[in-house]
């Protein structure tokens, strides 16, 4: 992934994947099958691949995955996590900057970008410059016929989902301009040369799986280090979450509170899937 370097060491450093579930991969699958070759003989590139969980869960079903990823801690724990599948071929892992891929024109069957765009740096005046390059780089490596699936979360998700985020507002509101729009996202897709084909939004899916449901989860600091706004967070906003989770939890109330901020995710999800594809 290209992104800051600070929050790129801070990521992987503390295993930011490791909370991540694969969520979505038959949407994933199911995309790269419409491209015309047989979902089985699909080659598809794994852009910013981190630990390698959706890598892992896609493999089984596709013919060989290319995984990249800039932080070489990741991969390491990527080919781990993959060691029979390379051994056999079906993976090969390189470590680069997704907007310089190692490949050439027309070479895969789909690519997929989990929870990768937040990461990459953004610009003042919205132009998202970066995003650009990388989703060109996308469109270069890909098939003619062949689908780009990027799952992101949106800014509405990141406001309306995350029930511990109303913790610490500052620090999301800091955040959120990492989130391209999702209407920008469109455009720069088509600016590519991408025919945008949807989105889907997987509403049961919990990007840390049942660690969401955690009252007291933000007083752990391993709770926090796998997440991207928190790790953005200053000691003065984390101290005073923690002292309004204990304030809460003395009176009894933490159970409340969370119930209560989490009323609306089943409705909006926590992740988007923006399928688009090379004509």
């Amino acid at each position: 992934m290209a992104m800051t370097g600070s929050l790129q060491n801070n990521l992987a450093a503390t295993g930011f994947n490791a909370a991540t579930q694969s969520i979505g991969v038959n949407i994933i699958s199911g995309a790269i099958a419409d491209s015309g070759k047989t979902l089985g003989q699909a080659v598809v590139l794994d852009a910013g691949c981190g630990g390698g969980h959706y890598s892992k869960a896609l493999i089984g079903r596709v013919g060989q995955i290319d995984a990249v990823d800039i932080s070489n801690a990741q991969l390491a724990i990527a080919h781990r996590r993959l060691a029979d599948e390379a051994l056999d071929g079906r993976i090969r892992f390189h470590h680069c900057d997704i907007q310089a891929l190692p490949f050439p024109d027309n070479h895969f069957d789909g690519v997929m970008a989990n929870q990768v765009l937040s990461h990459l740096e953004t610009d003042d005046n919205e132009k998202y410059a970066l995003h650009s390059r990388v989703l060109g780089e996308f469109f270069r490596v890909l098939r003619r016929g062949s689908a780009c699936v990027l799952n992101c979360t949106t800014q509405t998700q990141l406001r309306e989902s995350f029930w511990h985020y109303n913790l610490i507002p500052d620090a999301l509101e800091a955040y959120l301009p990492r989130i391209v729009p999702s209407a920008r996202l469109v455009e720069l897709l088509h600016a590519a040369g991408f025919v945008f084909e949807g989105r889907t939004v997987p509403l049961d899916a919990l990007l840390i799986g049942n660690r969401h449901f955690e009252p007291t989860g933000p007083l752990d600091p391993s709770w926090r280090r796998v997440d991207p706004v928190w790790t953005t967070a200053t000691m003065h906003q984390i101290g005073n979450a923690e002292e309004r989770l204990r304030a809460m939890q003395r009176e009894e109330e933490l159970d409340h509170y969370l119930a209560k901020l989490d009323d609306r995710r089943p409705r909006v999800g926590q992740c988007t899937f923006f399928v688009a594809r090379r004509p």
